[in-house]
């Protein structure tokens, strides 16, 4: 697999500085449905420009980013919040508090901020437990979250459309 951590870091340090610094409204209160539309599209193309077309994934095919980017703990023992149902709803507290490496298999979902509307951070990365040591698993399938700090980014074997421009 290649190690994608450092596109998927700049990634996320644009998307955070060009909501925080231009595109968050500075008045108190929920930003318009078409603001976030918006920004929710400049986020698809940052996406896109910055990791996807240099590694050559089609944004079209990159619908399914937990089978061609593999969330790696870099510690053996890694602190997961995992939502509590399936499909993923609003509570982030299912019993299962940590995840082993390798034992684990999680699939990038994208970046994840408790507010959408104030000042974003992205310090967790949301996921999904696609397989553990190969059983089957009560956690398998659940959504989790992952500090950014705790992992890397890996581009799946076969993932790639064309030669990577890395």
């Amino acid at each position: 697999m290649t190690d994608v951590t450092a596109r998927f870091a700049s990634y996320r340090e644009c998307v955070r500085h060009v909501w925080n610094a231009h595109v968050r409204p500075k008045e108190p209160g929920v930003p318009s449905v078409r603001l976030c539309e918006a920004f929710a599209t400049v986020r698809r193309e940052l996406l896109d420009a910055i990791v996807l077309a240099p590694l050559g994934v089609d944004l079209a095919e990159a619908a399914d980013m937990s089978r061609r980017f593999v969330v790696v703990p870099k510690l053996h023992h890694m602190p997961i919040l995992l939502n509590r149902s399936v499909p993923a709803a609003g509570y982030w507290d299912y019993p299962v508090t940590s995840v082993e490496k390798p034992a684990v298999r999680l699939g990038f979902l994208g970046f994840f901020d408790w507010d959408d509307y104030g000042s974003i951070d992205l310090q967790y990365v949301r996921v999904v437990v696609e397989d553990i040591n190969g059983r089957s698993s009560p956690i398998d399938g659940r959504h989790g979250l992952v500090e950014w700090s705790s992992i890397e980014v890996e581009l799946a074997p076969g993932s790639a459309a064309t030669s990577p421009r890395l």
